[in-house]
């Protein structure tokens, strides 16, 4: 049921179909040029009444207007010659006001009536025809009844015009029956005029299109008259080259002199009339030309060609990517083929020549079809039907064997060999000659720069083979000099420039008379790549023996492979090297080896069988630009059968592909990086966290060794272990990031000054910088945290007016960005000035800390600011200082203390002082901003900043006092309160939140990071305890006070007060790192119970009723700013 169902629709559709197709056939044969015209005519007649004519032309176009009916009813163009009004329209034209150049725009017009007018009066006009050129020009445009009084004029044309017209054939020209009798008239007529039909002087202007179109006419036409032609027309197809077609598909090389003597050496002569007798001689047999890049084969093919111009014969040039090329569809590639074979017949005389032969033989083969180009048209070649030259590698050419002998007997091997050193210089020698000969004495070579570009070409250009290295250098330094139309002599200095444009490298690599600044090379590396010392001398050593012209000539520049852990500067490294070595970044090529699992990836090594995957892969890649730094990233992740395939790469710096291109690595650096035994544990706590040392070089060199063979070890030139980055380096990498993203288009343009806080660079340390990525997440963090609240702030216009700058601050949590105008609210608010009496009391003034809870606007308060941070700038800068830094640093330098137990503290010790250094830099910039510039020196001063500049101070103050005393920088806090079931047990636990909320407050404040480990319980029979991780500057020298009983008094029923206490203890944090896996309240439990404190000592008394109170035991302070202390203000109170 369902299958009669399909076919009744199935026939329906196909009768639709059909009926529709009939329509249109008989539509087609009903619509003649006649109603064409018609329509044409409407068109125009409506176009005239939209514009009418100009008063000459108007009774003209009345007339035509009229005519219009009789026009449609006539059956023959000679019809219209009955009409008397046609004929007064042509009487009308005949008219001198008429010229002949307006009739022939009429012919040329849109209007078929006047056309047909137009034309019958230039036939009246002259008995002899002069526009038989304008009349050809025109005849594909026109339409039947005025092709009709076309003819009647070429009739009488002096000159043949058969074949003009019939060149002309248009596709609906066969199918008009009228148009096929009025052409054999026509015909007729000139034959008996005496020309004889032919279309030699067309021939060539047909194209195919043309050609199938004009047989399909002929074979319509009278055939006593036609058949000439149609011989012509066969023939043609047969001898004559479709140029336009071939030139589509490849090139098809004109007749050209080259200037080159290339030939004139006795062995090429040679082997150039081997090619022609092996071209021309019987049996005629095709030719591989087999050699080097360099050797000449090019050049030979061009001599051979100068040859063939006097036989007669054409070299057609096409390469198997010219045959493929816009090839989709399946089928397509074998209907080019067919076409090109036809085209390439011997009988055409043309020789199709292709540069990398033997890629034809893999071109054009897919999964469902093994035959590639070669294999369909060596029928031809082996039949002589079609005549090739092919030019290919010895490499090549030997894998092509392995794959088909047929090559051996369908070809004659034709070898050339590169010419020795001696041959060479002569043949160089010649080549100056004549470019003297041909260009005057000015542009004379000396044999001297002829031997000195040849050295430099045998170092530099050997991926290249003799001759062929040196005369493309010697001509690429001349087509420089030529460049500004005036020949100069090639001289030492241009052979450097040419060959730095080369191969990229600089002239101070190049040019044995310059020095190589060493010195500028490594402080460029040290600037790009921190902290990483001897892969920058491993770098340093090898420029130095590339431009000693010391390095293998057989092997790569050179193989290094760089282990150690991510985001430590091995890639950026690689990139900093291609830069200097060769121009830009973008010549280095990066290869993810991760993606080199499977041995079948391979095929981005060396080229897959398909073409498209040729073009990205590495060979393909080195043969464009042979000079380039290679990265093969994370090495060890590949197969080890792709290990295997790069050790002749170490070794020969040569690999060869599925095609047999071999690729030149004798002129890039390798460099292989891996992660190998360079895993940094996680979980890094609060503060500094010197996961460095915990970094083990020999953990690296063992794995390395344990993971790759002895044979591929040892094609190594290198191994470099780099180090995980310390916290000074990360600090000198962030500040580097900051200060290129202050130079971005957004606050380039704005007169802005930034400020930072030790916090902020804190804070984005910690988020820029894991153990386990290195400094990669770095710009992710500065835009996350800092730039994007900033876009929001700028977007939305809330900025203030005046000299303000950004002063960037942070916190735990987030970065905070604040506008400060040090001029704003201040002549309001202006306190009184000091006096010199003032200012004498700097020295019994209160601490500087002082400041930070009460700053009154004072300039004696600025005063003792100058003093305070001379004080501490005086010390850092001190020889004790540097000395104790510079001995750290030592110590780091040398291998056997990665594995010393006291290496933490030395880390710790350096990045200390680093981060008091930047410290001390944000400081003195702030005061600056704060005491104003030479030309706007402050008479008042805003209180804000005074407070900011003094924190800052103070708290460097402390971290000072630790470095110096040798106390603990960071600390574990903990609050204690003792299990009771006391009534007031409620207040207990109050109090014991507030202490826990100063002490967060007081971090915040501070800029601390801190970090609640471990929260208070509430049971009531247990000891409950919070526990309190907090680093930054002085963060032990501040807390370490604390430790004792803090003391809530209240009010009781009696005068006496009813008092609580909490227990607080404060240790340091410890310099080792976090053990594997372990929590950091495990840690801190451990530092705690490993620490014996007295708790017995009353740090601290708080009271609210009656009226708030504060007293410290400690620092001997009072003060009824209750509020202030539990913000945490303790500090700073005096």
């Amino acid at each position: 049921m369902t299958d009669s169902i399909i076919y009744s629709v199935f026939s329906l559709f196909l009768g639709i179909a059909f009926g529709f197709g009939l329509h249109r056939l008989w539509q087609r044969r009903e619509s003649s040029p006649a109603d064409q015209s018609l329509q044409e005519l409407e068109s125009s007649e409506k176009k005239e009444a939209e514009s009418p004519p100009d008063t000459k032309g108007a009774a003209l176009y009345a007339l035509a207007n009229d005519m219009r009916d009789f026009y449609q009813s006539t059956a023959h163009p000679k019809d219209m010659l009955q009409s008397q009004d046609f004929l007064r329209g042509v009487e009308m034209l005949t008219q001198p006001v008429y010229s002949d150049e307006e009739l022939l725009d009429y012919y040329a017009g849109e209007n078929p009536l006047i056309a047909c007018m137009a034309l019958e009066a230039l036939n009246r006009r002259s008995e002899t025809v002069q526009w038989t050129d304008q009349l050809l020009s025109h005849l594909d445009e026109c339409y039947l009844w005025p092709m009709h009084f076309a003819f009647r004029l070429l009739e009488r044309a002096e000159k043949p015009v058969i074949g003009a017209v019939l060149a002309k054939a248009q596709d609906w020209w066969e199918d008009e029956r009228l148009f096929v009798k009025i052409m054999n008239t026509f015909m007729k007529e000139r034959i008996e005029r005496g020309e004889t039909p032919s279309l030699k002087d067309q021939l060539e202007q047909i194209d195919d299109e043309k050609a199938s179109i004009l047989d399909n006419l002929l074979k319509k036409l009278d055939t006593e008259i036609v058949k000439p032609l149609i011989e012509e027309l066969k023939q043609k197809s047969h001898t004559q080259l479709d140029a336009a077609y071939l030139n589509t598909v490849g090139t098809l090389w004109e007749p050209k002199a080259y200037d080159d003597l290339l030939w004139e050496h006795p062995h090429f002569l040679e082997l150039l009339e081997h090619l022609q007798r092996s071209l021309f001689e019987k049996p005629a047999r095709s030719v591989i030309v087999v050699g080097e890049s360099g050797v000449g084969k090019t050049a030979l093919i061009r001599a051979l060609e100068q040859r063939l111009q006097a036989r007669g014969w054409r070299i057609f040039e096409a390469s198997a990517t010219d045959v493929l090329a816009g090839q989709i569809y399946i089928g397509e590639l074998e209907e080019r083929l067919q076409k090109l074979v036809k085209q390439l017949e011997q009988s055409r005389s043309v020789v199709w020549f292709a540069p990398n032969f033997h890629e034809l033989f893999y071109a054009g083969r897919y999964k469902y079809n093994p035959v590639g180009i070669l294999e369909k048209i060596l029928p031809f070649i082996e039949s002589g039907t079609l005549r090739m030259i092919g030019e290919t590698y010895p490499v090549a050419y030997d894998a092509l064997l392995r794959d088909t002998r047929r090559i051996e007997t369908a070809f004659e091997k034709v070898t050339m060999l590169p010419l020795h050193d001696k041959e060479t210089l002569e043949l160089a020698y010649q080549w100056a000659a004549h470019q003297e000969k041909l260009h005057g004495e000015s542009i004379r070579i000396e044999h001297d720069t002829i031997t000195e570009a040849w050295h430099l070409a045998r170092q530099f250009l050997g991926d290249k083979a003799t001759p062929g290295n040196l005369l493309n250098f010697l001509k690429s330094t001349q087509k420089t000099l030529f460049l500004d139309g005036k020949p100069r002599q090639i001289t030492t200095d241009s052979l450097y420039a040419t060959l730095s444009h080369l191969t990229g490298l600089p002239r101070s690599i190049l040019d044995d008379r310059e020095g190589l600044d060493l010195s500028g090379l490594e402080r460029l590396f040290q600037h790009r790549v921190m902290g990483q010392p001897e892969a920058i001398e491993c770098l340093v050593e090898r420029v130095a023996m590339i431009k000693a012209g010391l390095t293998d000539p057989t092997r790569p520049y050179g193989v290094f492979l760089f282990a150690g852990p991510t985001g430590t500067g091995k890639t950026e490294m690689a990139k900093t090297l291609a830069e200097f070595m060769f121009g830009s970044p973008e010549r280095m090529i990066r290869l993810d080896m991760s993606e080199f699992k499977t041995y079948e990836a391979e095929k981005r090594i060396v080229g897959g069988t398909e073409r498209d995957d040729n073009t990205s892969s590495l060979i393909s890649l080195i043969r464009k630009q042979p000079f380039s730094v290679i990265l093969l990233d994370e090495f060890e992740k590949a197969h080890p059968n792709i290990w295997d395939l790069f050790l002749q790469v170490f070794d020969d710096g040569r690999l060869t592909d599925r095609y047999g291109n071999t690729a030149d690595f004798r002129h890039s650096i390798i460099i292989l990086t891996s992660n190998l035994g360079a895993t940094l544990p996680t979980g890094a706590g609060i503060g500094f966290n010197p996961i460095a040392s915990n970094f083990s070089m020999k953990a690296v060199e063992q794995a390395i060794t344990e993971t790759f063979l002895p044979e591929f070890i040892n094609r190594l030139d290198r191994v470099v272990v780099f180090r995980p980055l310390s916290r000074s380096i990360m600090r000198t990498i962030l500040y580097k990031e900051l200060n290129n993203t202050l130079h971005r288009r957004g606050l380039r343009n704005r007169e802005w000054a930034v400020e930072w806080e030790n916090s902020a660079i804190e804070f984005l340390l910690e988020k820029g910088f894991t153990a386990a990525l290195g400094a990669r997440p770095l710009k992710r963090a500065i835009e996350r945290y800092l730039l994007s609240p900033l876009a929001m702030t700028i977007v939305k216009h809330q900025l203030p007016e005046g000299d303000q700058f950004l002063f960037v601050r942070g916190d735990s949590t987030q970065i905070q960005v604040e506008f400060i105008d040090p001029d704003a609210h201040l002549a309001e608010n202006a306190p009184p000035q000091g006096n010199a009496t003032e200012t004498s009391a700097i020295l019994t003034a209160p601490p500087i800390k002082s400041l930070v809870f009460d700053a009154q606007g004072h300039r004696e308060e600025v005063e003792r600011l100058e003093q305070a941070y001379e004080t501490l700038m005086t010390s850092v800068e001190s020889d004790a200082w540097r000395q104790k830094k510079q001995s750290g640093l030592q110590q780091m330098s040398s291998k056997e203390f990665w594995m010393r137990p006291e290496r933490y503290d030395v880390l710790s010790s350096v990045e200390f002082m680093d981060r008091i250094e930047a410290g001390l830099q944000t400081a003195g910039s702030l005061l600056h901003r704060l005491i104003g510039t030479e030309t706007h020196l402050r008479t008042v001063f805003p209180k804000d900043l005074i407070c900011r500049v003094a924190e800052q101070i103070y708290l460097l103050q402390e971290a000072y006092r630790t470095h110096d005393e040798g106390l603990s920088r960071d600390a574990f806090l903990l609050l204690e309160i003792a299990p009771t079931s006391d009534a007031s047990v409620e207040t207990l636990r109050e109090f014991a939140a507030q202490l826990q909320a100063m002490y967060l407050n007081w971090a915040q404040k501070r800029r601390m990071h801190v970090q609640v480990l471990q929260e208070f319980t509430h049971h009531e029979l247990e000891q409950t305890q919070c526990l309190i991780a907090v680093s930054g500057f002085g963060a032990y020298a501040i807390l370490a006070s604390e430790t004792g009983l803090h003391v809530w008094e209240m009010p009781g029923e009696s005068k006496a007060f009813v008092r609580h206490h909490v227990r607080v203890r404060v240790t340091p944090q410890p310099v080792m790192p976090l053990r594997e896996n372990e929590p950091q309240l495990a840690q801190a439990k451990r530092a705690f119970a490993n620490t014996e404190q007295s708790v017995s000592v009353v740090v601290r008394r708080y009271r609210n009723v009656p009226s708030p109170l504060v007293r410290d035991s400690v620092h001997h302070w009072r003060t009824g700013r209750l509020d202030r202390v539990f913000s945490g203000d303790f500090d700073v109170m005096t």
